[in-house]
């Protein structure tokens, strides 16, 4: 029986780019704090254990997670190889390591999937995900070799202009064999800042000729890291797009996409409309052959099928089948709606 990899999340960054009292990886994205999509993430590639690398002061983290994963400190912020060495006793004794950013939100379980395929069926050492990006600035580049093949990554501090030219990056997402990573990490040297960086051991595999295999992401979109609010807005941008793609695929009409915003815990059922400047937030459930919008706000809702809300709020509800909001109601918290009941014109319900 092969043993899944397991998979540690990098979380104990300090953020300050973000300008916030909230750890960076706890920021919503969709509803969801940004590391709750990487776990699901190595949760749905079928990864086994999980464990994320926190700060000392990582309380908000556990909290948010809670028991769905396993947690290791790393006590300084001496980069992304210290914090992996800090998971290591909370490791399981696997054959594969599989190491992701909890500030790399979008990467996609089916890419983490074609990751591990490759890199077991080319018995590699050592597999990275890379992309080629339109804007590389602040990114560390992918250097090849005369083969074609990963020779090293270069941040872009050190890198000098023929470097600098490079439009292929380095998503900071990992599958290691276990046993070479860390007999690898062991014998590291410290950066001049004193940091041990993951992308140090790419230079040293292809120096003792096991080179390093790369899997590309699907796109650029895929691997957004998050490290101030302007790509926490990107972010948010394209995994918007991502739900309402996926919900279009699945048989739901959205005739104006770019003004719908639908979390990414919602779900919508088949024959649905979301007309334009509609918002479906938290883990609302809308039935089948529902018309939603325009203009309205539907959150932590449930609805059965046939449903009509007109330019109103729904909040924190439950609707039976066929009932009918709007326009311009407000529906809080704890109302109950029987089958075929309407909620006209200017109306407010609570507890009801």
């Amino acid at each position: 029986m092969i043993t899944p990899p397991a998979a540690v999340v990098l979380a104990a960054g300090r953020g300050t780019r973000m300008r916030s009292r909230l750890p960076k990886v706890l920021h919503p994205l969709c509803g969801e704090p940004m590391i709750s999509h990487v776990v699901a993430a190595a949760r749905d590639a079928g990864f086994g254990k999980t464990v994320v690398v926190v700060p000392p002061d990582g309380g908000a983290i556990r909290e948010v997670l809670g028991d769905s994963v396993s947690y290791a400190v790393q006590r300084s912020p001496l980069g992304g190889a210290d914090a992996l060495l800090s998971a290591r006793a909370a490791l399981p004794a696997v054959g594969t390591v599989a190491v992701l950013c909890g500030d790399v939100p979008l990467v996609r379980p089916e890419t983490l999937s074609r990751m591990q395929a490759a890199h077991e069926e080319a018995g590699a050492k050592a597999t990275m995900l890379t992309a080629r990006v339109s804007s590389p600035s602040g990114l560390g580049r992918v250097v090849r070799g005369p083969n074609g093949g990963v020779a090293a990554v270069v941040e872009e501090a050190d890198a000098d202009e023929r470097t600098l030219a490079l439009d292929e990056i380095n998503a900071g997402i990992y599958l290691f064999d276990s046993e070479w990573l860390w007999e690898g990490l062991s014998i590291l040297s410290p950066s001049r800042s004193g940091e041990l960086y993951l992308t140090d051991l790419v230079a040293a595999a292809a120096e003792a000729g096991d080179p390093v295999l790369d899997v590309s992401a699907s796109s650029e979109l895929e691997v957004i890291g998050v490290n101030d609010r302007i790509q926490l807005g990107r972010a948010e941008t394209a995994l918007r797009s991502r739900i309402r793609e996926r919900w279009m695929l699945a048989g739901v009409t959205i005739p104006d996409p770019g003004t719908v915003y639908i979390d990414a815990a919602a779900s919508v059922g088949e024959d649905s409309v979301i007309l334009p400047n509609t918002h479906i937030l938290g883990p609302t459930q809308v039935g089948r052959g529902c018309r939603i919008g325009p203009n309205s706000v539907v959150t932590d809702s449930v609805l059965a099928d046939r449903c009509q809300i007109v330019s109103s709020f729904v909040s924190g509800s439950r609707l039976s089948e066929a009932v009918a909001v709007g326009p311009f109601s407000n529906v809080r918290e704890g109302t109950v709606l029987e089958s075929g009941a309407r909620v006209g014109n200017f109306t407010e319900t609570k507890q009801s």
